[in-house]
């Protein structure tokens, strides 16, 4: 049992947390749809870089907590054994092509609810009820079935890419678990740093830079919580409906984009365009909570959070998310073609 002091505590840091990450994302506009709409588009990859910058420090900070004794990583969903490749693949493309309709993940649909669009509440709206229906409603049984009829790596204690890879290499796992650490974050800073538009751009950076280390201060405070380890997933929560890290940090991020509008005011109340735009972005909030939920996960639950645990089924989804944005991306081009 979690004393009642230890829940409260965790509640709190979720929130806060989410608090201060709507502010920064509405004022910065982070954005991970927008982002791969930039440098697909237009060849602008500095919010692209951003994400990649949040993924960077969290895979990093998080490795360097561990060693320190600070953090425990074992326990989390993301490293569970029984890996459904499956669910892991057509999940990540179902919200990759939803968040492309919607016009931004959830963390971004969050924000803008804040902000006060309607347009958002319906994504939100649709993405809690398809969450909730495919966690624990009528298309459980479509999640229970793909996790089941496609799993890999049930004999293994978990899927870290360490663990997996230690008896082929034959390298004792946490020192590679520490290599690969050290050699993805590294190599994703390079691809950040280096480009001197991004450097330029200290909303962007400074975006990043609070996405990762919130994702590593939420497995400190929930591995020295009494709790099971967890950080920041937006999806996740609307299929629990339970009291949580993350569903304080859902609460926060929208509390947090409303400050930012609300002083000074500059709340602005955008609308649907006609009933396609109503229908697209329904059908994106939709596919968003069945895909976030089959995938464990979103932008950042699963492509920052759960990348930095070096869980495999994380980056599986990851690339499935950014295949899934792509395609919708040349759906949307072709429809005004």
């Amino acid at each position: 049992m979690i004393a009642n002091g230890s829940e409260n505590l965790i509640f709190l840091a979720g929130f806060a947390g989410g608090l201060i990450l709507g502010w920064v994302a509405l004022r910065a506009n982070f954005c991970v749809m927008g982002g791969i709409t930039d440098i697909l588009l237009m060849g602008d990859g500095r919010r692209f870089r951003a994400w990649l910058l949040a993924i960077a420090i969290a895979v990093l900070g998080a490795e360097g907590l561990r060693l320190l004794g600070f953090v425990r990583l074992e326990g989390t969903p993301y490293l569970s054994p029984s890996f459904g490749w499956l669910a892991a693949c057509i999940g990540g493309l179902l919200f990759g092509f939803g968040m492309t309709l919607a016009g931004g993940c959830v963390q971004r649909s969050l924000v803008r609810l804040g902000a006060g669009s309607p347009k958002a509440l319906l994504v939100v709206a649709m993405i809690a009820l398809f969450s909730y229906l495919t966690a624990q409603g009528p298309l459980l049984v479509v999640r229970q079935f793909l996790s089941g009829f496609a799993h890999i790596l049930a004999d293994r204690p978990d899927q870290d890419v360490a663990s997996l890879l230690a008896p082929i290499l034959h390298v004792p796992a946490p020192s590679l678990r520490t290599g690969i650490a050290l050699l993805l974050g590294l190599a994703l800073l390079w691809a950040c740093l280096r480009n001197k538009n991004f450097r330029a751009s200290p909303r962007d950076w400074r975006a990043g830079a609070a996405f990762g280390i919130a994702v590593c201060l939420g497995w400190l405070v929930t591995s020295n919580a009494g709790s099971s380890p967890d950080s920041f997933n937006f999806v996740a929560p609307f299929g629990e409906l339970a009291p949580s890290f993350g569903a304080a940090g859902v609460l926060g991020l929208v509390f947090g984009a409303f400050l930012a509008v609300a002083f000074p005011w500059r709340v602005r109340i955008e609308w649907f365009a006609d009933t396609t735009d109503a229908i697209h972005h329904a059908a994106g909030g939709a596919l968003m909570g069945i895909g976030g939920t089959l995938a464990l996960g979103c932008t950042i639950g699963q492509g920052v959070t759960g990348v930095s645990t070096l869980a495999f089924g994380s980056i599986v989804a990851w690339v499935a998310i950014l295949g899934g944005a792509v395609l919708g991306l040349r759906y949307l081009e072709a429809r005004e073609a």
